[in-house]
């Protein structure tokens, strides 16, 4: 750890690390049509895209840990956005979930789980990915402040001022010139942010099972 780091970024630091190697221990080998339903297709590919980013989420938490213990805060801050966009997405499929078990209309679930698994934007496949945004904004209704948390990490994932002078300068007005340097990001606010995103994925993440089992119930009775 860096000298500069006060009990509390330690402590949150730590929490991430341990939601991660929780997360890491679960990480599953394959996902097995026969083990969701064996009529609907649906639990399956939606415990697929469940699972899929459970990997993204450990890839990416690991890799924003060993990013900002050294002092890259930018590319920490790069990281933790790419996470939030993987947390915002299972907030939406949890919902959609959720909407599907009430309603037993399959059709909004289907669309998010085919268009996040298989879209793309450079048309390799038929099928649109979904704007970030777009996903952004349906699970910023459940989580306030998702919505202007990724806001600020934009600011500092794109080549402008927050990624640029803001990130690297100082300004000596004294002597009239900027003092350039490793980042300078706020570390409290990078660790804060990873740290939350984590919890909510794992809450969100562990609170899907009884769902999906549910789920499975309503796609089968609507295939009879």
């Amino acid at each position: 750890m860096a000298s500069d780091w006060t009990p509390e970024d330690e402590q949150n630091f730590a929490v991430s690390t341990k939601i991660l190697t929780k997360l890491k221990a679960s990480l599953p080998a394959k996902v097995e049509a026969t083990k969701t339903s064996q009529k609907a297709k649906l639990p399956f590919f939606t415990t697929c895209l469940r699972e899929c980013l459970l990997f993204r989420i450990t890839e990416l938490g690991e890799s924003a840990c060993k990013t900002i213990k050294a002092g890259e805060l930018v590319s920490g801050a790069v990281l933790v956005r790419a996470l939030l966009e993987a947390v915002a997405l299972i907030v939406l499929l949890d919902q959609r979930v959720r909407e599907t078990i009430e309603s037993g209309d399959i059709q909004k679930l289907d669309d998010l789980v085919s268009r996040s698994l298989v879209g793309c934007r450079n048309r390799v496949t038929p099928l649109e990915a979904i704007n970030v945004r777009t996903i952004l904004e349906h699970a910023t209704k459940k989580y306030g402040g998702l919505g202007d948390l990724y806001d600020e990490l934009s600011e500092i994932a794109h080549p402008n001022r927050g990624g640029l002078l803001g990130a690297y300068g100082t300004l000596n007005s004294d002597e009239r010139l900027y003092e350039l340097g490793m980042s300078k990001i706020p570390l409290p606010m990078l660790l804060i942010a990873l740290n939350g995103t984590l919890q909510v994925f794992q809450h969100t993440y562990n609170g899907m099972v009884p769902s999906l089992h549910k789920l499975v119930e309503v796609c089968d009775k609507t295939l009879g």
